[in-house]
């Protein structure tokens, strides 16, 4: 329930904060709702989500749309209201899942290609977005390691149509930089096992120093070199 603190009007503006369901964060991230045309109200509201730090602006467009259309099919005299219901209920980890789920794999007789890509980023940190980083991995069968710290690292590798979806998902948070360093392709032979090809046999975080301060731990790249050089990978950041 949106309480009486939470909405500020000014100039015919209702600005909202919402708390968003995006699991196991401690932090409790929020969207903030924008209200304008608060003059014609129920009619030609114009409701505008603004980003935070987990979810990046494309992200929230895109649930914004999903809100509109709630709302345009509910026909309700409070839309505010229900905006906030809605909200209030939203799942955005099982929202990211459903727009990009998991493809029927490809038989092996068929032509595919094999990925593997470096990812550096600013850092990693957020303790929500490590565990969907290591599920989401384990559920489209890429294996590889997340680094945590700062800069993150990330190393994955799988067929190239889980690839794509797994970096779709990644790109629905927010983060400050998140770029491929290097990217090997391979194309995989007819019935051709991708046990042959991988580097890695499943996928896991590795932390490889506790920070001083908690959930921030220290990424380290003699570790991360040795275990590459020990994965059998010439390649790395």
């Amino acid at each position: 329930m949106v309480g009486t603190d939470n909405v500020h009007l000014k100039d015919n503006t209702s600005l909202i904060a919402i708390p968003l369901h995006f699991s196991p964060s401690k932090r409790n991230p929020t969207f903030e709702i924008d209200v304008s045309q608060f003059d014609q109200y129920p009619n030609n509201v114009s409701i505008k989500i603004r980003g935070n730090m987990f979810v990046h602006g494309g992200t929230c467009k895109r649930i914004e749309k999903e809100l509109q259309e709630h709302l345009t099919k509910l026909k309700s005299e409070t839309p505010v209201l229900e905006a906030a219901r809605y909200l209030g209920n939203f799942d955005a980890a099982e929202a990211i899942c459903r727009w990009y789920p998991k493809r029927p794999p490809l038989g092996e007789n068929q032509p595919r290609t094999f990925h593997r890509m470096w990812y550096e980023s600013h850092h990693i940190y957020s303790v929500t977005k490590r565990k969907h980083i290591v599920d989401w991995a384990t559920e489209l069968g890429i294996t590889g390691r997340l680094y945590p710290g700062k800069p993150g690292y990330l190393v994955i590798e799988g067929e190239r149509f889980d690839m794509e979806d797994y970096n779709e998902r990644l790109r629905c948070f927010s983060w400050k930089t998140m770029d491929l360093k290097l990217k090997e392709e391979t194309k995989v032979r007819a019935f051709q096992k991708m046990s042959t090809i991988r580097k890695f046999e499943d996928f896991r975080e590795i932390i490889c120093k506790e920070g001083p301060a908690e959930n921030e731990p220290i990424s380290d790249p003699n570790t991360i070199a040795q275990q590459m050089k020990d994965a059998g990978l010439k390649k790395t950041w």
